[in-house]
């Protein structure tokens, strides 16, 4: 990929990890086989369910090394501002 985040386990590649949002897949990078979380505003993530072990007989051969399930907050009521200087 052309950079961004990626979620890695046990010194594996990050293309051997499954990455879920609100557990649904998340597409690879253009032209590369990671998947970049950089999109995803940290204001808006809720928890991480982590999964360190291999789940490839549960989600397939992606999940080699673990899964990754990004829950995002629902119901958000207000706003939220973060500035850096």
């Amino acid at each position: 990929s052309s950079g961004g985040d990626t979620v890695s386990f046990h010194g594996q590649s990050s293309a051997n990890n499954l990455v879920l949002l609100n557990g649904l897949r998340l597409p690879k990078a253009a032209g590369g086989d990671t998947v970049d979380i950089s999109f995803i505003p940290a204001s808006a993530i809720e928890r991480a369910e982590v999964l360190k072990d291999g789940a490839s007989a549960l989600y397939g051969s992606e999940a080699l090394a673990g899964v990754v399930n990004i829950i995002t907050k629902r119901d958000y009521d207000g706003a939220n501002a973060f500035i850096r200087y």
